[in-house]
This record gives C-alpha cells, sequence and structure tokens, in this order.
C-alpha cells in the first residue's frame, strides 16, 4: 500500500471514516503526511458542558463555561460525497485538548459550523491556523458577541481568517430567548477584523451598530453582494444615515432590512430615501418584516422596483398575507338609498328616466368607477405576470420540520413556509419587534384600541414617553 501513489491514497482516505484515518496517520511519516491533507471536509462542532460553578448568564438560552469544566465535544465530519461521520470525545479535562488535535490535522477545512459558542479562547491560535476556510457558520452564538465577553478572542480569531467568503451568524432559539440576547451586538471592532473579500453576510439576532454598518461598507462594500440584518433592535433617529450608508455598497443583489430601518406602516408608497436605496442598489431579492396586508399588496404591484426577481415576507403566525388578493382591487359597496313616503309619490323621482333623477346620475357614477376599478385591475395584472416574481411567505413560528405550500396567483409563484433551521441559511430570519406594554392596553370604557394595519406594529418608545435601553451602543 505505501507503493501506491499519492493521490491514489488521499482518494483511498475519502472512503474511510475519520478515526481510521486518524489511526492510518500514525503507521508511519508518509501516511501522516498523505492522510493529514483531508480535502473538501466540513465540519460541525458542539458541545455539552459541565461544571461545578455554573453561574446564571444575561443569554436565556446559554451558560458560560467555568475555568475548572469539562466538556464532551460532538464532532460532525462531512467529506465531499456527502458522507458524515461523527466523533465524540470522552468526558476529561483532555478532551480539549483532542478537540485541538483535530483541527490541526484539517490544513484543507472549508466550512466550519459551531453551535452555542462551544470554541472559547483557548482554541483562538488553533482557529487562527484554519486558513483555507471558507464558510463560517455559527449557530447560537450570541455569547461571542456580547461586551466584555471572555470569549472575544476567539470569535476575532475566527473573523480574522483570509479566505472567508459567507460569515453566517444564525439563530435557532425562540423568540423569548433571542430577546434576552439584546446585548449581544456585532461591534465596529469585529467589523474591522474581517480582511477577506466577504460576499455573504448575515446577522441573525444581533444589533448592528451605525459604525459597524459603516466599517462593514468602507472594507466589505466591493465585494459584499448578500447582507441580512435581521434584528429590530436599532435607533429609529439613526435611520436615514443608516440608508445613506447602505446606499454605498452598490453591489448588494439580495437584502433583507429590519423594521427600524423600513416598513410598511398606512401607506404603500415608501419615502423618498428608502426609494432612491431600492432604485440605486442592483436588488434581485428583498426581504423584509409584513404588517398590513393591503397596503403590502399595493407597494408590490405598483412600488416595488420590477427589477426585484424574490422577495421575502416575514409575519406573524396569527396574520397569514392572502396573496390570492394580489393584482385585484377590493370590491366598491355602495349604501343602498334611503327614500321616504313623501319622496316616493314626488314628481321628480316618480319617473326613472327624469333628468333631475339622482339615482340615474348614482347609476352613471357607479359604471366610471367600475370600468376605471377595471381597467387598474387589468393593467395592475399585466405588470405583475410579466415580472416572474417569486414570494416567500415565512411564518415566523418555530418549526422542527419545514412545510412548504406552493401557490401562483396571477402568474406569480407563493410559497408559504415556516422558520426552521433548514432554511434560515436561503431566507433569514426577522426577529420581532419590541412589544409595548401600551398597545394592547383597555380604554376606560373598556374598548380594546384599534391601531390601523396589525396589532404587531412596532410603536417607537419615544412616542410612548420613553427611553430606548440601548444609547450607548454607538458611545
Amino acid at each position: 500500500m505505501e507503493k501506491l501513489p499519492v493521490n491514489v491514497l488521499q482518494k483511498i482516505g475519502t472512503y474511510l471514516p475519520p478515526l481510521d484515518r486518524l489511526t492510518l496517520q500514525e503507521v508511519n511519516h508518509h501516511f501522516k503526511d498523505v492522510f493529514s491533507t483531508w480535502l473538501d471536509v466540513t465540519i460541525e462542532i458542539r458541545c455539552d458542558d459541565y461544571s461545578d460553578n455554573v453561574s446564571a448568564s444575561r443569554i436565556g438560552f446559554a451558560f458560560p463555561r467555568a475555568k475548572n469544566s469539562k466538556a464532551i465535544y460532538h464532532v460532525k465530519v462531512t467529506g465531499p460525497e456527502g458522507r458524515s461521520h461523527r466523533i465524540r470525545t470522552t468526558f476529561e479535562r483532555s478532551a480539549g485538548k483532542a478537540l485541538k488535535q483535530l483541527l490541526g490535522r484539517l490544513p484543507k477545512l472549508e466550512e466550519l459550523t459551531i453551535w452555542d459558542a462551544c470554541l472559547g479562547p483557548e482554541f483562538a491560535q488553533t482557529a487562527s491556523q484554519l486558513e483555507s476556510v471558507q464558510v463560517l457558520r455559527l449557530w447560537n452564538c450570541s455569547r461571542y458577541f456580547e461586551k466584555k465577553s471572555y470569549s472575544q478572542k476567539s470569535i476575532k480569531a475566527l473573523l480574522a481568517l483570509p479566505k472567508l467568503k459567507s460569515i453566517l451568524v444564525l439563530d435557532s432559539t425562540s423568540a423569548a430567548a433571542s430577546a434576552a440576547s439584546r446585548g449581544a451586538a456585532f461591534s465596529k471592532d469585529l467589523a474591522l477584523t474581517i480582511r477577506a473579500p466577504i460576499d455573504n453576510l448575515q446577522l441573525a439576532g444581533l444589533h448592528l451598530p451605525l459604525k459597524a454598518l459603516e466599517a462593514i461598507a468602507v472594507n466589505l462594500g466591493p465585494s459584499l453582494t448578500r447582507l441580512s440584518i435581521g434584528c429590530t433592535y436599532g435607533k429609529k433617529r439613526k435611520r436615514l444615515l443608516y440608508l445613506k450608508t447602505l446606499q454605498t455598497m452598490t453591489n448588494i443583489t439580495d437584502l433583507d432590512l429590519p423594521p427600524f430601518i423600513f416598513h410598511l406602516s398606512e401607506i404603500p408608497v415608501p419615502d423618498a430615501i428608502v426609494q432612491i436605496l431600492l432604485d440605486t442598489l442592483p436588488l434581485r431579492a428583498f426581504g423584509f418584516r409584513h404588517y398590513n396586508s393591503s397596503v403590502l399588496f399595493r407597494f408590490i404591484e405598483y412600488w416595488m422596483p420590477v427589477k426585484i426577481r424574490v422577495l421575502r415576507i416575514h409575519h406573524n403566525a396569527n396574520r397569514i398575507p392572502n396573496f390570492a388578493q394580489l393584482g385585484t382591487e377590493p370590491a366598491e359597496t355602495w349604501p343602498e338609498k334611503k327614500t321616504s313616503v313623501a319622496s316616493h309619490y314626488s314628481v321628480l323621482s316618480s319617473s326613472r328616466s327624469s333628468i333631475g333623477s339622482s339615482e340615474n346620475n348614482n347609476s352613471i357614477h357607479k359604471e366610471t368607477l367600475m370600468i376605471a376599478a377595471k381597467k387598474s385591475t387589468l393593467s395592475s395584472t399585466s405588470s405583475l405576470s410579466q415580472r416572474k416574481l417569486t414570494i416567500f411567505a415565512i411564518e415566523e413560528a418555530k418549526k422542527r420540520t419545514q412545510h412548504l405550500r406552493k401557490r401562483t396567483y396571477n402568474n406569480v409563484d407563493v410559497i408559504y413556509t415556516q422558520e426552521c433551521q433548514a432554511g434560515q441559511e436561503v431566507l433569514g430570519r426577522m426577529a420581532e419587534p419590541m412589544r409595548s406594554p401600551h398597545v394592547y392596553s383597555k380604554t376606560t370604557k373598556r374598548e380594546v384600541r384599534v391601531i390601523k394595519g396589525d396589532l404587531v406594529r412596532p410603536i417607537p418608545l419615544a412616542s410612548l414617553g420613553m427611553e430606548s435601553d440601548y444609547e450607548d451602543w454607538d458611545d
């Protein structure tokens, strides 16, 4: 076997489980050099932490590891043919050392997935040596992005990898847990750490300060084509500065905006600066959160740029938009004319063909409006049918499995789906708006307040006499 060519040995190694490959590396120096090069390998790392002094964290779904903690690491290794193998370390203090040795034998690692911020600061040097990594996925790793976090050293080493193309900060936790992690932010220092020409940046469940976005626009603007800001925790008074910064990133073709930057409230017409942004960027896909169905439909029909081919609509589980109404006008209802007994015997109203008959004038007015509405509907329907538009209606409900329902209305493909771990990398995730204690309150007359549109629409805290909790983020 030692006489076989190197490429043949490497091909044989792709069919062996990871433990067998590690065993072959210990045979001699030749096998160590050959089988230590794992081509096109992806790694997924999880861990189970056990500690004697566990302290509560500000994040509702994670616990920090103590210095004297033990860990069991679960490593999933996937080869180029799609075959997956799992490695599980033993419950010992040397488990971290074993994981470092495994990562050190993967010089051709291309994709790295980390769960629950399981790589602590002791892995910073090992992470900095994974120079071939192109895709970095961070699932539920808000602890990496907290202020004064002891794991900042690890995330800086990962973000500084030279060949990165995609940085995906994803979140599969519940809405309540996401709300508890509002202290996590993608700071300016982390944005300046990125050295590689990133083309895909997705930030779910993180606050993105204005200074960090400006640093991203300067360093990654020429290469970035996909940007997803999946968080609503921002300052609305800096909204115009956010939009102006986004206008400088002229290569973005796929964009997700949170509600504090863009949302449709009561009118379908976006303000001038949003319209300039949509017209300036070469957008092919666009995503935002849904609040009012009728306003949304009119925006799609008349105000959304024709160049957008894919639309992602994130909506509340109780507010599923009925896209069957897309391209149709609401039916006009006319109140019936009330006539008295005296008017029944009036000379002017007794004849239906009389010149002074108000009923005749009303019928002509009705027919005119119906013809105008029909023409408007036909023009809207024809423009929609020519767009080749695809809409993803994403229900904000955590599901174990993802169910797809495809419908076609006026030649527009509508796909109803739910939030799911498998589809978040493609569909993204939009955090829920901050809930106000005043929205669902009752007046003295025991009447529920009615807000035009949906009750889930975010309300600025300043209008309720409240100050924002995040005034120091950009300071």
